[in-house]
């Protein structure tokens, strides 16, 4: 299934590279996947039952009554799943022992509805909940947001960063982008890993495994010299560790995206442009 994603959806960004730059644009069907004459062998193609799991997978988690709860994965994806259809581990941690005070083993994750989502969100056990958008008081102290997420994360959507900046834009009603950013990465999974350019450096030969050094030097700089980063260095490493760079991209703050100028090996970063 990946595969035909991937195929439907690559080249949108003007280059086949096997990454989808901005998944929201792949208006990929599930029901292209749909078996014809529903054979015995169906490791090419899925059944109906299967392609309503897949489209339900696609489908932002909305409860009973219309309430919005959590965006879905992403389109592009697929390739990193790795709980999908297995049992989530996460939820008995904090429904039954912080919200309901009660065993992990009195509680399913089956059982999980509105009223134990709301009653989550007044208690906010430990003061969890960290998504107000009113972060104009720290603006006022200068604060700094360098804010990234993986277009293919695997675990936690990745448009719930965008809802996130979103409802920050909403609240505030001046420009921001001089406090925050966000930067979201194509064909990253969860914090790292993916077909994607996922190491982003502002050195990648002195770092060429760790993110992370570039992001601090580059927020050190945006607070002490007001020197906002405008693009990240994206780059993908051969059998993503290395030795040798594959491939590397500008990676545009949050809603521009990268795309190729048609010109030049697009390998080369210096040839996509952000719009």
């Amino acid at each position: 299934m990946a595969k035909q994603v991937i195929k439907a959806c690559d080249e949108l960004d003007g280059v086949k590279d096997g990454v989808i730059s901005n998944p929201r644009n792949c208006q990929f069907r599930p029901e292209s996947l749909l078996c014809k004459y529903f054979p015995k062998n169906t490791s090419d193609c899925f059944t109906p039952e299967q392609v309503v799991n897949l489209a339900n997978i696609f489908r932002d988690y909305v409860e009973t009554n219309s309430t919005y709860i959590f965006p879905a994965y992403e389109r592009g994806s697929e390739g990193l799943w790795t709980i999908t259809g297995q049992t989530w581990s996460l939820q008995p941690l904090y429904y039954p022992l912080l919200v309901l005070n009660t065993s992990a083993s009195n509680w399913s994750q089956y059982s999980l509805n509105l009223t134990t989502i709301e009653l989550a969100d007044e208690i906010n056990p430990g003061d969890i909940t960290a998504d107000d958008p009113n972060l104009e008081p720290y603006f006022q102290r200068n604060g700094k947001v360098l804010h990234y997420h993986g277009w293919a994360d695997q675990l936690i959507s990745s448009r719930s960063s965008i809802d996130y900046y979103n409802q920050v834009e909403r609240t505030i009603s001046t420009d921001f982008s001089s406090n925050y950013r966000l930067f979201m990465i194509p064909g990253m999974g969860h914090c790292g890993l993916g077909p994607g350019p996922w190491v982003f450096n502002s050195d990648p030969e002195a770092w060429p495994l760790n993110p992370f050094h570039g992001l601090v030097n580059q927020l050190i700089d945006w607070v002490e010299n007001d020197t906002a980063p405008n693009t990240l260095l994206g780059t993908q490493y051969v059998n993503n560790t290395g030795p040798g760079i594959s491939f590397q991209r500008p990676i545009c703050p949050y809603p521009t995206e990268a795309i190729w100028t048609g010109q030049g090996d697009w390998k080369n970063a210096s040839n996509w442009q952000c719009k």
